[in-house]
């Protein structure tokens, strides 16, 4: 399939709480009382600033990598990576060295914006959009993000944000005011964002729950008309909620993954049956977990689903549908890799890792080896 059309890694991801394209392992930001509502009368428009607030001293790497994607600064290909220490860091490809000084926040994600790159960075104060060539502030959401994801409504690019509450944003990213909300109905925290188009419709797939409860599932609802379709998807297990979620186009159908305690499911988010057994992630002492990151890519022959793993386990490439393991990249990360996205860089497949030991790699699909070095990884 050498046309398969690989999503950027901001598709996803869908990002959840903290998490990785990644999105698991990541503290939930403190909910702060919301300030950003809708005027009956005219848009909101979301209060920015001029500048780039100046970064704590964090060292040149990060702590624990909470998300990776490929990005342009200045017509050169460039990786954005957040870690726990508190930073958005960009790295030039594929040499993985330092490009610019760093951003505040703990998770981020990449957009087009008029042929340039933009970056959303959350932390638990909010989120700030930046035009990464200029440095501008584009948006600024000024309370807690759980989750977020972008997309587009009625032909302009939007941002889909979540919060503890079951309350979900749309942003405007072409007049940065917001756009209205969704009701879900819920007080739960959402805990992942996807969006894409299911046919003619757009549709944006919401998960909420909270951990140590039986109220994990995941809603979908129509854009166009903002209301809920269909039934709601449900994790399979007790006491879980999906944490990650990527909608990715597989023989020209969206295909849906998400991943929880229980494992990692596959949709047809237009039909919305499912594809294949539930992929477990099961240790050698018969217990459970959930695979610390996931992403869809193209390894230069097929489509393959990439898993990441814990204590330095190899990534597995997996067939999409079936789960089966088609091979391995002998991973060097010293603990679990926590963040994946696909992109491509001189018209190769290519894959970058963020692990727990603060570390970021690049990986040629097709050669499944190792690009450069790693990024030095930050204070302890």
């Amino acid at each position: 399939m050498p046309g398969f059309p690989l999503l950027r890694s901001i598709v996803i991801i869908l990002v959840a709480g903290v998490c990785t394209a990644g999105l698991t392992g990541c503290s939930p930001a403190v909910e702060a009382p919301d300030r950003a509502r809708p005027s009956s009368s005219q848009p909101e428009k979301s209060p920015a600033s001029s500048s780039v607030p100046a970064p704590a001293p964090t060292g040149e790497g990060h702590t624990d990598v909470r998300s990776v994607a490929f990005g342009r600064l200045r017509g050169r290909q460039v990786a954005v990576t957040a870690g726990a220490e508190g930073r958005v860091r960009i790295w030039w490809l594929p040499t993985l060295e330092p490009a610019a000084d760093p951003l505040p926040g703990n998770r981020a994600a990449v957009v087009e914006l008029d042929g340039r790159s933009a970056v959303f960075a959350a932390d638990r104060l909010g989120g700030r959009l930046w035009d990464l060539d200029t440095r501008r502030e584009l948006l600024h959401v000024p309370a807690p993000v759980s989750a977020f994801a972008f997309g587009r409504l009625r032909g302009s690019p939007v941002l889909f944000t979540g919060d503890r509450r079951g309350r979900v944003k749309i942003w405007d990213l072409t007049s940065g005011t917001l756009a209205g909300s969704l009701n879900t109905g819920t007080d739960l925290r959402i805990t992942a964002l996807a969006s894409a188009q299911a046919g003619s419709r757009p549709i944006l797939v919401v998960a909420i729950g909270n951990h140590g409860d039986d109220s994990g599932h995941a809603q979908f609802w129509d854009l166009a008309t903002r209301r809920r379709t269909g039934a709601a998807l449900l994790t399979g297990g007790e006491a879980e909620s999906f944490d990650q979620l990527q909608i990715t186009p597989l023989d020209g159908r969206p295909i849906l993954a998400a991943g929880s305690m229980y494992g990692l499911k596959r949709w047809d988010l237009e039909s919305r049956y499912g594809l294949g057994p539930s992929i477990e992630n099961r240790q050698e002492d018969g217990r459970l977990f959930a695979f610390p990151s996931f992403t869809m890519a193209f390894d230069g022959r097929r489509p393959v689903l990439v898993t990441g793993q814990f204590s330095g386990a190899p990534l597995q490439l997996r067939d999409p549908i079936n789960g089966s393991v088609l091979a391995e990249l002998a991973v060097q990360h010293q603990g679990a890799v926590t963040a994946l996205a696909a992109g491509t860089l001189d018209g190769d497949q290519m894959l970058l890792s963020g692990g727990d030991d603060g570390a970021v790699r690049l990986w040629n699909l097709r050669t499944r080896k190792q690009i450069g070095g790693p990024t030095p990884s930050g204070p302890s």
